[in-house]
């Protein structure tokens, strides 16, 4: 057994290395430690049924979350030349998919039916839901038809044809079930191992803007912009649209430009902090909501659905959406303006730019206030959607603890900046874990204790303030000059 996987494990070793290469190496230790205490604090502050529930949930996840790192690892492999050249490279490469999906889907269908059973069921609609994934990493446009995708979920039930279709499988579950994965799997496990390329000249382009793409990502995921030399013409496009407000602003501040640090501060915002400037998320926000907007109104005019039985459900959905966007310069802001120092560099040179302690006051007021904006416009929009739920749909974990967990880390945005060395995604994967984690706690907190959310509200708050005051004294009155970021790293 062991002589007949060892072709495999190079494969393997190779994905696991790369990662390596990419993230810190404590950054998994540390995410099951605090994975665990937040199943024994569960445990011990609600009930162990809620940590079971919770446990089967955070395997879920991490399946699902492996999954695609994994096989976007094997396209990565999957070289044009090495495919053409190596011997039984492309096979091996086609193998270790299968076997992975068919893994990955029966341990998640296991999962999923301690709770529900069905692991039948479940299994094959998580390989159906992994071969979508892998399509979108091949072709991936198909990200964007994606926003389209519960259009027909919601005007199927409506049309003949998927009452039958869903009665056929049904029927075909219950009657067959080892026929019906057989017929299910068979094309699954073909349809994957199509996805990893066969060298050639098709195979030579795809991989070529697959790496244009993988590049783009890694510097967005730093907080840099995207530049359009790695970028499609459709992909530039996109990107302008959505940051469509950002050219007006720009237009305005130039027109009405002065040697105060207001209008100064103003355009050296527009250079250094990216993709984390109020612009792009007003923009981001506005194109979203009109879309949705419209397609709410052409399937109300067509067909007269009641969109209400979609809000509800979703209600989560939108929230999570809409907090994203609002704690955003957590996770950009230092990318940002690390990517942006050869800017700073030169902006220092104007007369007029602040200095000193001076540039890290206005720095740090800008910060917070853009932040602090955000957050509050979330908080009213997330307590609109809860206050339209029904008290069957209203969660026990919402968007409130959320907001509530994330706000004393917009501290973070007081930090020793001339130090800031390059960020990597550990730094926000774990800025990601607190928040969830002490989400959870405050959520199970106040359930376990049966208290108004108000206590945990100005907790918070408190917190928040002595947080900001005393890196407010340690970096922006006692620290370096915060511009150009990171000069004084190792």
């Amino acid at each position: 057994m062991a002589h007949a996987l060892t072709p495999y494990r190079p494969i393997l070793l190779c994905a696991w290395q790369q990662h390596r290469n990419l993230g810190s190496r404590w950054l998994l230790p540390l995410l099951a430690l605090l994975c665990l205490g937040t199943l024994l604090t569960l445990g011990l502050a609600v009930d162990w049924q809620a940590a079971l529930f919770t446990g089967q949930a955070l395997a879920l996840l991490l399946l699902l979350l492996s999954w695609p790192w994994l096989f976007a690892n094997l396209r990565r492999q999957n070289h044009p030349a090495s495919a053409h050249l190596v011997p039984q490279h492309l096979r091996r490469l086609r193998t270790v998919a299968v076997a992975a999906l068919l893994g990955f889907s029966a341990l998640g269908g296991l999962l999923l039916s301690l709770s529900t059973g069905h692991a039948l069921a479940w299994g094959l609609g998580l390989a159906c839901v992994m071969l979508a994934i892998a399509a979108c990493l091949r072709w991936p446009s198909l990200w964007l038809w994606g926003w389209f995708l519960p259009l027909p979920y919601w005007i199927w039930p409506r049309s003949p044809v998927w009452p039958a279709l869903k009665q056929a499988l049904q029927n075909g579950y219950t009657e067959q079930p080892a026929a019906l994965a057989l017929f299910t799997l068979l094309p699954l496990c073909w349809a994957l191992s199509r996805l990893l390329q066969a060298s050639g000249n098709t195979h030579f382009k795809s991989y070529q803007a697959q790496e244009d793409l993988r590049l783009a990502l890694q510097e967005q995921m730093r907080g840099g912009l995207v530049t359009p030399k790695t970028l499609s013409p459709s992909g530039a496009w996109l990107i302008r649209l959505f940051s469509w407000p950002r050219p007006l602003w720009m237009a305005h501040l130039l027109k009405r430009a002065h040697g105060g640090p207001g209008s100064v501060m103003a355009r050296v915002d527009l250079v250094t902090l990216g993709t984390a400037h109020w612009a792009h998320v007003l923009g981001a926000i506005s194109i979203i909501l009109s879309l949705t907007a419209l397609l709410i109104l052409i399937t109300q005019a067509i067909y007269a659905y009641d969109w209400r039985l979609v809000f509800k459900p979703s209600n989560i959905g939108l929230q999570i959406g809409i907090i994203s966007m609002a704690i955003n310069p957590l996770f950009a802001l230092a990318g940002s303006l690390y990517s942006s120092r050869r800017e700073q560099a030169l902006l220092m040179l104007l007369p007029t730019m602040p200095r000193g302690p001076a540039l890290n006051a206005a720095l740090g007021r800008r910060l917070l206030l853009q932040f602090g904006l955000q957050w509050l416009i979330a908080w009213l929009l997330v307590a609109g959607l809860l206050q339209s739920a029904t008290a069957e749909a209203m969660p026990h974990w919402h968007g409130l603890h959320i907001l509530l967990a994330a706000l004393p880390l917009s501290s973070l945005l007081l930090r020793d900046w001339a130090r800031q060395a390059r960020p990597t995604g550990s730094a926000a994967t774990l800025i990601f874990v607190l928040i969830c984690i002490f989400s959870g706690l405050i959520a199970a907190l106040q359930a376990c204790l049966a208290l108004d959310l108000w206590p945990f509200a100005l907790a918070s708050a408190l917190l928040t303030l002595g947080l900001v005051y005393t890196r407010w004294r340690r970096w922006v009155r006692g620290g370096p000059q915060a511009m150009p970021v990171g000069r004084l790293s190792s």
